[in-house]
């Protein structure tokens, strides 16, 4: 059996450090180099270690993609005593690193100078280009937090936010750890951060934390700022987070997987209320456990969870067989939780990576592609060595593997600076075009654990599928949000979303029907959209905001809701 690579902890991170010291040099697979996009970085990819820390061993864990097609990648950098600390990088559209960005395109630093560990896991970017990101602590009394930080587009720490740019949390119930795995952001500005926590009898539960926009825990979300999800049965007796989603109507999908007393697991999900309650209309009381393998219950872990336009949610990740081999695996549930039967078989579906060793492949990161497609990235297994490449494939909207006019609908990638190397895909991103990013790790088989911060890009999908591709990150209607916060002195944020690029106009009136400002007057692209309203030179009293929208077709979206000016 091969020890899976889904996920490692903190500590264990020195461990796996140690570990690629060891690893040998060995036969590699035949990976397709002619998928890469020549045009960006070098040769297709660009690879780097950050700047600050004195080790060679850098870790890629997250990525998000600006509006102007800059490349935002997230993780840790490790020094040469085994200590590491928060890392993030930005590199332009054509994959060179961002001058304007930090130092040379780099940002390194402690939440606290007396921490030992410091990690990102997850990252997003506001409408106003800040970046938060969402990761772990790890103090000197060896106590992990969940831990929230916020920085400026230029790379600097937000000051307005937490304490000093970073924010610490702690789920309850007596918790030694909390670890921050994936964060979004909702329209009005708030933060969802989503992780895992273990007490003190090693029984690990989902933990969700909402944060006001000013890094500060909001106590509207379950009374406390903070939800906690556990999954009890015969089977099972801990969950462990790996990702998190936030439905158009503000309700929350955590996911990961649960697991047993032995080397068990299989794939977890739970909804929560938009106020942290459990949504107990989805699944068994609010949550699911899925097996892929049914009577043979092994390794089985959802690192991805995607909701599409139906409502529909979707896990990714792996699976291992009986021969100890892998699959990426994908299951697809209706919206009340239930296995979607329309889905591969029983709405579920795996999938060989083909030319890997044993079509042996594990999956780390997916998104949804147009036609309701999947597009899953993640690892091929190419030797017992760890010479592993980065993978990818796409499976079309009932589960199978996608049509190719090259390949078969998997494919692998050595993004290495030599053959064979080590190469892991942990995040993906569609940009224009339809160009694949894939963001992870690499390094020389001359030395395995000289590890580099990695982005990938691939040439356009329609290139590789022979159908016109683009991400499906767009809502499916027109939406016009409550400001918050409401009531409010002297100023709110007004979101709404847009299905398609569309002529704007957002205005503000009094109870009389009077027009007293006008927020938007201009073409917007579809997305999301934040505006700032500053009512400082009115009255106190009642107000209404009116959102009206306009395609290219001529039709039109109206929308008005109420906010309370209270000086």
């Amino acid at each position: 059996m091969r020890t899976s690579l889904l996920r490692v902890s903190i500590p264990l991170l020195l461990i796996a450090a140690a570990t690629m010291l060891l690893l040998l040099p060995g036969a590699s697979a035949f990976a397709q180099t002619s998928l890469l996009d020549r045009s960006f970085g070098n040769g297709g990819v660009e690879a780097f270690h950050i700047p600050g820390g004195d080790s060679t061993f850098d870790l890629t864990n997250a990525m998000a993609l600006q509006r102007d097609g800059r490349v935002i990648l997230a993780g840790t950098s490790f020094d040469s005593s085994g200590f590491s600390a928060f890392a993030l990088a930005r590199v332009d559209s054509d994959g060179v690193l961002d001058t304007t960005f930090g130092e040379g395109g780099m940002v390194r630093f402690d939440a606290d100078s007396s921490d030992l560990f410091d990690q990102v896991e997850g990252v997003a970017i506001q409408p106003d280009g800040k970046i938060v990101f969402v990761g772990t602590v790890m103090n000197s009394t060896l106590v992990s937090y969940l831990a929230v930080g916020r920085l400026m587009p230029n790379g600097k720490r937000d000051s307005t936010f937490g304490t000093t740019g970073v924010g610490e949390f702690a789920a309850s119930r007596g918790t030694t750890t909390t670890i921050g795995l994936s964060v979004g952001i909702l329209p009005d500005g708030r933060i969802i951060a989503a992780g895992n926590a273990t007490d003190a009898s090693n029984v690990g539960y989902f933990v969700v934390f909402r944060l006001l926009p000013n890094g500060t825990l909001d106590p509207s979300f379950n009374l406390s700022g903070v939800a906690t999800v556990q999954v009890l049965n015969g089977t099972w007796s801990s969950v462990t987070c790996r990702s998190m989603s936030i439905e158009p109507n503000g309700q929350i999908v955590v996911a990961g997987y649960a697991s047993d007393n032995s080397r068990d697991r299989a794939f977890a999900v739970a909804r929560l209320d938009s106020d942290g309650t459990p949504d107990l209309s989805f699944g068994e009381n609010g949550n699911r456990v899925i097996s892929i393998q049914a009577g043979n219950i092994r390794e089985d872990e959802a690192s991805s969870v995607l909701t599409d336009s139906e409502g529909r949610i979707i896990l990714t990740g792996s699976t291992e067989l009986a021969d100890s081999s892998y699959r990426f695996a994908a299951v697809r549930l209706n919206p009340e939780g239930l296995n979607d039967n329309s889905f591969g078989t029983g709405g579920i579906a795996t999938v060989g990576i083909s030319g890997a060793m044993g079509t042996s492949g594990q999956a780390r990161a997916s998104v949804l592609i147009s036609g309701g497609r999947i597009l899953m990235a993640g690892l091929a297994m190419t030797d017992t060595s760890y010479h592993d490449l980065f993978a990818f494939a796409v499976l079309d909207s009932d589960g199978t593997l996608a049509p190719a006019i090259t390949g078969n609908g998997t494919y692998m990638l050595n993004v290495g600076p030599s053959t064979p190397s080590f190469n892991l895909a942990t995040c993906l991103a569609v940009g224009t075009g339809g160009r694949v990013l894939l963001g992870g790790i690499t390094s020389d088989s001359s030395n395995p654990a000289d590890q580099l911060f990695t982005v990938a890009r691939v040439i356009p999908l329609d290139q590789i599928l022979g159908i016109s591709v683009s991400a499906s990150s767009l809502p499916a209607e027109c939406s016009l949000y409550q400001n918050y916060p409401n009531p409010f002195n002297p100023t709110t944020a007004i979101s709404y979303r847009l299905s398609k690029v569309s002529r704007v106009t957002l205005k503000i009136y009094d109870v009389l029907g009077r027009e007293v400002a006008t927020l938007v007057n201009c073409r917007q692209n579809a997305g999301s959209h934040t505006v700032q309203f500053d009512a400082s030179r009115l009255s106190s009293g009642v107000y209404f905001y009116r959102l009206v929208a306009e395609d290219n077709s001529g039709r039109g979206f109206v929308s008005t809701k109420k906010l309370d000016l209270i000086k």
